[in-house]
């Protein structure tokens, strides 16, 4: 029970590889859950139970990012924004295509400034190394493949 609220909090740091097995582990439960409440729902039954396992692998994943920017020494609050920014910019973009005129043009630049965000945000999680050494989230997260000493070469 205790690595389940480990993965809902949102204190401390993850590393890369710490994030990336997450996610692997991750989208594979996810996929059976909605391979599930798919055929829940096909076989006439309640599709909203299998569902149901899918908002905690959402929120699992909110609060890993969150940690891996903290990684990077990015605050809760930006974190947050960096994640739900492009999300927020893509529903007001949407509602200004219904619009007619100068409105539209709007609408594509604010798509773009979603999209630009969005890839920042993906390049600041995915691939950039976190802060060496502590920041003010906590110490260094050490993945356990550089915790092994290198074996000496023998000649």
């Amino acid at each position: 029970m205790r690595w389940i609220l480990g993965l809902l909090s949102l204190k401390g740091r993850a590393s890369r590889v710490d994030y990336w097995r997450f996610q692997v582990v991750a989208g594979l439960v996810l996929g059976v859950a909605i391979a599930a409440t798919i055929g829940v729902a096909e076989a006439g039954g309640p599709g909203v139970i299998p569902f149901l396992f899918i908002i905690p692998i959402f929120l699992a994943a909110i609060a890993t990012s969150v940690r891996r920017l903290h990684d990077r020494n990015y605050s809760t609050r930006s974190a947050l924004a960096l994640l739900g920014g492009p999300f927020a910019l893509a529903v007001v973009a949407a509602g200004l295509r219904e619009q007619q005129g100068p409105l539209q043009v709007a609408s594509l630049l604010v798509s773009l400034a979603g999209l630009i965000l969005g890839f920042w945000a993906a390049i600041e999680i995915y691939l950039l190394r976190g802060t060496r050494g502590p920041n003010r989230f906590g110490p260094e997260s050490v993945s356990r493949s550089r915790r092994v000493k290198p074996r000496p070469v023998r000649p």
